[in-house]
């Protein structure tokens, strides 16, 4: 292992913490930036976690006091975070130059807090527009964070911050890129770009023709956005009971009694048994008429439509509705 971090980081300190240090700390940035580009949507963040260290420095037979310990987080927050690939190019040709071209050590003299924590861009699994499934996407070559005259790293009172770019490959049709451009701040990284965007599924199983509606919603409230995931989630409401109702989507009529009237279709067993789509309405409009609410809010009206939607496909699938 730490011949395998030697190669990696290119030079350590030699000191008892190390290489303990920099193996802990680079899986923690791969596993963080793999959740954020995987799981996570446009501005939302990831934290660094350094949970495992105080196990790891113990298993290398290191001890160290509570004070130590800390000392070494903040060492991690501070040093700047060296973006690697294990892609080196397709071309045989220039495989052996970019192999070496980063190989090297800072000065001997670089202050611990100044010298670079190399990681890999981690493998992740995402949509191919392509193959139509998911596949394995790979960090390729041409991924980086700095070039001359880069502005970054730099530290600020959030602590050392940088700007990565990477480009994602699929390994399986080699076709499908994903520029994705990812900034840190300290121990978070947060996702910034994702061109071109990111293909979803809806976090919930609502009809196909109410899924592009559901992910406009989500992702409005996940970029911060609240009042327009309402506004979404409600226009997608309307267009269930439009659709149910058999009225044209440009038809426009009130609220109230478009809820009235497919409330009316209902079972008066089925309404008892499933949430109310107008309660779910007058609660959204009124949180956009008041720009008022929370994104608790916003989860409970998405529960209760969701809900509402999953049980009228269940219940018509056996024919009970």
């Amino acid at each position: 292992m730490e011949l395998e971090e030697i190669n990696i980081q290119h030079c350590l300190a030699g000191r008892p913490e190390s290489p303990a240090l920099e193996t802990t700390a680079r899986l923690a940035v791969e596993g963080a930036m793999r959740e954020l580009v995987t799981n996570k949507l446009l501005y939302q963040k990831v934290e660094v976690d350094l949970g495992g260290l105080p196990a790891a420095l113990k298993k290398a037979g290191v001890e160290i006091t509570a004070e130590k310990l800390a000392e070494l987080q903040r060492e991690v927050s501070l040093r700047p975070w060296k973006l690697e690939t294990r892609h080196f190019g397709d071309d045989p040709r220039t495989a052996e130059i970019l192999r070496f071209a980063s190989v090297g050590c800072q000065p001997l003299e670089t202050e611990q807090g100044n010298r670079n924590l190399h990681f890999y861009v981690p493998s992740v699994p995402l949509w191919c527009r392509v193959c139509k499934r998911e596949t394995t996407f790979i960090g390729i070559v041409g991924s980086s964070e700095q070039g001359l005259g880069h502005q970054y790293p730099r530290r600020s009172d959030r602590g050392t911050e940088q700007v990565y770019t990477i480009t994602y490959r699929c390994e399986v049709c080699r076709s499908v890129l994903h520029a994705v451009l990812v900034r840190r701040e300290g121990m978070r990284l947060h996702l910034c770009g994702f061109a071109p965007r990111r293909e979803q599924r809806a976090a919930r199983s609502v009809p196909k023709a109410l899924e592009p509606i559901l992910m406009d919603a989500d992702n409005a409230v996940a970029e911060g956005d609240l009042f327009a995931g309402y506004y979404h989630l409600r226009t997608m409401l309307e267009h269930h009971i439009k659709g149910s109702l058999g009225i044209n989507p440009d038809v426009q009529m009130r609220g109230e009694d478009l809820v009235a009237q497919y409330n009316a279709m209902l079972p008066n067993g089925l309404k008892e048994m499933l949430p109310s789509l107008k309660t779910a309405y007058e609660k959204l409009s009124q949180a956009l008429h008041s720009r008022a609410g929370s994104y608790e809010d916003y989860t409970a009206h998405q529960t209760s439509i969701c809900d509402h939607l999953e049980g009228v496909s269940l219940l018509k699938k056996y024919q009970i509705a």
